[in-house]
């Protein structure tokens, strides 16, 4: 029998989605860049961005992982409570990119 701790609640899920989606605007703002040029670096669009920003989407892992990679943050860091996430030091971009139209 499979016990009711083992799947997230709709509230979870939800305090989630919202942590990372601060997390990403915190992140990106705080490297100024754009919800475009962000977009663009991270290879998603710019209305999926603003779902996630909103905490309005629940990316895959692996989507977590491409946010973090393109902010040079580890993924903790996008899915840290507000306050710890808050109180720690932004990574700086270690990266320079040259966004290219599509």
């Amino acid at each position: 029998p499979v016990s009711n701790r083992e799947f997230l609640t709709m509230t979870e899920h939800r305090i989630i989605a919202d942590t990372l989606g601060f997390n990403v605007a915190r992140l990106r703002q705080e490297q100024n860049l754009s919800k475009k040029s962000f977009a663009l670096i991270a290879g998603i669009s710019r209305p999926y961005l603003d779902k996630i920003e909103k905490g309005a989407s629940n990316p895959r892992l692996s989507q977590i992982q491409i946010l973090a990679d393109a902010l040079c943050v580890d993924p903790r860091e996008l899915l840290a409570p507000q306050a710890q996430a808050l109180t720690s030091e932004p990574t700086p971009p270690s990266r320079t990119y040259v966004a290219t139209s599509l």
